[in-house]
């Protein structure tokens, strides 16, 4: 989840961060 938050912190790859989280079985 780090990187997650890492992710949307920044914004650009939120979308990539919500495919990856879906794709490990995240909401």
């Amino acid at each position: 989840m780090k990187r997650a938050v890492v992710l949307l912190s920044g914004g650009i790859d939120s979308s990539t961060t919500l495919a990856i989280a879906g794709a490990e079985g995240h909401e």
